[in-house]
């Protein structure tokens, strides 16, 4: 067979490191033929990272009177056993030669994390604020493919007003319209800020939605819709919803309220069914944290109650006994 040429990165970089090579250029088992392009250019970058367009990079090209472009052919590498068996085995140790050959280090970063990081570039946002994401391992665990990341990257963007990547306290009330002052909100900021920087950087924002994702979103969602449904009836009144959002939140405005209504009754009926219910919230993740909050605060008071109620017994039976007590040493 004639020789194949194929790029295991499956895209282009900065050359500044090597990605996760595809398995596909070792699937076969058979030996392959390593070899390392560079660009030893001064003023022009050849190597057409995501976040510069191909106009770009031939104009910059026809800029230079020469282009040059150097390759080491590395000497063939035959498989091992074990390698011809574990495809993924085979590209890891490929990739660490040729890396070293090159003199760069290697990243677990993919294809869709240049992705991601293109995203980040055309909104206008640091790269930084997802570089150091990992869609692979993301999505194994949490099931939340890269144009889902991105479609919450859109989201997120929507609020950060100083275009930094991350959202202050008040811009993380604002995307969760919900009203700075409340205490539930304050929680959630605090559970999401794992660095505790006083800011909600994207990565946080992602893996906890992410968590969200993986946890048992179904007992979570059924819980909540019966914190609405206070009558019982299988669906949210409007006056129910609205008496309960600002129980829990006394400052959320009549306008917030109703905008939440509007998105959840679908059908203009009046009010809002399970199914309804569920779809929303499954639509709007974020807003399962602050539903598991609530039911967890709610949970804990029902405890605390339990807990006084013995208490308050065992004092009154002391108080009996002390009163028998003192009544028979008279007698």
């Amino acid at each position: 067979f004639k020789p194949i040429i194929l790029f295991p990165e499956g895209t282009t970089t900065n050359g500044t490191a090597l990605v996760q090579f595809k398995v596909g250029a070792f699937a076969a088992g058979v030996p392959v033929q390593p070899v390392c392009l560079t660009y030893p250019n001064k003023y022009c970058d050849l190597t057409w990272p995501p976040n510069v367009s191909l106009g770009s990079t031939i104009f910059h090209m026809c800029c230079q009177f020469v282009n040059f472009m150097e390759a080491h052919y590395l000497p063939p590498y035959n498989p091992s056993e074990e390698e011809k068996k574990n495809p993924q085995l085979y590209a890891n140790n490929v990739r660490a030669l040729m890396a070293q050959q090159m003199n760069i280090p290697i990243t677990e970063h993919t294809y869709d994390d240049c992705k991601l990081m293109f995203e980040a570039h055309k909104l206008r946002i640091p790269e930084s604020s997802v570089a150091s994401l990992q869609m692979e391992p993301i999505s194994k665990i949490f099931n939340l493919n890269v144009d889902e990341a991105k479609q919450l990257l859109r989201e997120f963007v929507k609020y950060d007003q100083r275009h930094e990547g991350k959202l202050n306290y008040d811009e993380f009330a604002t995307f969760l319209k919900l009203p700075p002052d409340s205490e539930v909100v304050q929680e959630i900021f605090s559970l999401v800020d794992r660095d505790e920087d006083g800011m909600i950087s994207f990565k946080e924002y992602l893996l906890g939605v992410a968590a969200v994702r993986a946890s048992s979103r179904e007992e979570i969602i059924k819980k909540s819709f019966e914190i609405f449904d206070v009558d019982k009836t299988g669906y949210i009144t409007g006056e129910n919803f609205s008496l309960i959002m600002k129980s829990k939140f006394p400052t959320i405005s009549d306008e917030t309220i109703q905008h939440f209504l509007d998105q959840l009754d679908s059908d203009k009926s009046g009010h809002v069914s399970y199914e309804q219910f569920k779809t929303f919230a499954t639509n709007n993740l974020r807003y399962i944290r602050i539903a598991k909050l609530m039911i967890d605060n709610k949970e804990k008071k029902l405890q605390e109650q339990q807990h006084e109620q013995p208490e308050d017994i065992l004092v009154d039976l002391d108080s009996i006994e002390v009163e028998t007590l003192d009544f028979n040493i008279d007698n």
